[in-house]
């Protein structure tokens, strides 16, 4: 396990506050673990943004569950923070989307885990659209220069193979979007 401290200068309760809530994902973490949910696994983060505001976090856990199965789970929890106030802020703070957004959401560019374009994955975003379970995402890193990147779960916009697949909205749809939904 590799996990976020987060420090904070001057402001200790905000610092606490952060590492408070970052510790129910390293707690979940290890409990499984432990106690035998979890026959092998890691947890791993990355820091996807910082200023002297906000900073933003990726969680990476990847999960071997079953014995047999071709593969473990990966699972992504992105989580953003102001730094001031050490409060957790949710997507709406930033943009607000809707439901009729997620057409034009999910016709923009997809990005694998490493942050390279997935080619040809339109087969899988028009399977995902079909499904009845299409929705715009929650889970939400900062990307800097007021981009903001989703973040879906392997399988449902690409292949397991790309990972937890990313789509960064540019900051001019960021703005486009707060002025269309307010």
């Amino acid at each position: 396990m590799t996990y976020p401290i987060v420090y904070l200068e001057n402001n200790q309760y905000a610092q606490d506050k952060i590492n408070s809530d970052l510790y129910h994902y390293i707690a979940s973490f290890k409990d499984d673990y432990y106690s035998g949910k979890i026959i092998s696994g890691s947890f791993n983060y990355d820091v996807k943004f910082e200023d002297s505001q906000y900073v933003s976090i990726m969680i990476k856990e990847s999960r071997y569950i079953y014995a047999g199965a071709a593969h473990g789970m990966i699972f992504t929890n992105c989580v953003t923070y102001d730094k001031k106030t050490g409060n957790r802020l949710d997507l709406p703070y930033f943009v607000k989307l809707s439901t009729d957004d997620l057409v034009t959401i999910l016709n923009m560019t997809l990005y694998d885990a490493s942050g390279k374009v997935i080619p040809h994955s339109r087969s899988f975003v028009n399977e995902y659209l079909r499904s009845g379970n299409a929705k715009i995402s929650d889970n939400y890193y900062l990307a800097g220069g007021g981009r903001i990147a989703l973040v879906y779960p392997p399988y449902a916009l690409a292949a397991f193979a790309f990972g937890p697949t990313h789509i960064i909205i540019d900051s001019t749809y960021v703005d486009y979007f707060n002025r269309k939904n307010p």
